[in-house]
């Protein structure tokens, strides 16, 4: 948590951009960067300088053409760009994070209605450990509870509703932490709008900013 007391431990200024990985952050990624192959040229890039171009990209927003000559060319980043979203380089390396910030946190390092079910059938196979679902009362309806019975019927369902006698605004239990997480993400520029041509590069960035999010934790624990 940020306080005028531990701001010196969330200060970037001393690194050429804000957005550069620390030599901490980088030490996260770096083995989870695929070697170049062999037989052909040579990679003449430092990954890491990659890595930081895009991490600019993502933190200003600003144009592909824009980028600052002592990073690499934008054609070279928005090339890795793809390659590392196209061969499961930006998941592993998400993956990898997240179980290192449950495990920071002492917990099990293995987390619209139609589209809800599809997500949780896919992420319990990921996340077997998974015991309660909160929702909100667009899921309380009788078809999201029989679908859901049928592929999780061990997951128990808390629907978080706002109760009709409250006026003004009030924190609903649980529902602060999605509101919360999604503006951490959008302190990324990149994400103020939907710039992407293809949803495969949004994804990619909507990763990289959940990315940056994890470093930051792991380097600057609580």
């Amino acid at each position: 948590m940020w306080t005028a007391k531990n701001r010196g431990r969330y200060d970037r200024s001393k690194l050429r951009y804000p957005s550069d990985l620390t030599d901490d952050e980088w030490a996260h990624v770096e083995p989870l960067i695929p070697p170049a192959k062999r037989g052909g040229n040579k990679r003449h890039v430092e990954a890491r300088e990659v890595m930081n171009g895009i991490m600019y990209i993502l933190s200003t927003g600003c144009q592909w053409r824009a980028i600052p000559k002592d990073l690499p060319p934008r054609s070279t980043l928005f090339d890795y760009l793809d390659l590392w979203s196209y061969d499961g380089t930006l998941d592993r390396i998400h993956h990898a994070l997240y179980v290192a910030c449950r495990e920071q946190g002492e917990r099990e390092a293995s987390q619209d209605r139609d589209g809800g079910i599809l997500l949780l059938a896919t992420l319990f196979g990921m996340y077997p450990f998974l015991k309660k679902l909160f929702a909100d009362g667009g899921y309380q309806g009788p078809d999201f509870q029989k679908a859901l019975a049928k592929i999780l019927p061990q997951l128990e369902t808390e629907i978080v509703k706002r109760s009709d006698r409250t006026k003004g605004f009030v924190v609903l239990p649980r529902r602060w932490v999605v509101e919360r997480t999604f503006a951490w993400l959008n302190r990324c520029r990149r994400l103020a709008k939907d710039w992407e041509n293809l949803n495969r590069n949004a994804l990619a960035f909507l990763r990289l900013a959940s990315i940056r999010l994890m470093l930051r934790k792991l380097c600057n624990p609580a």
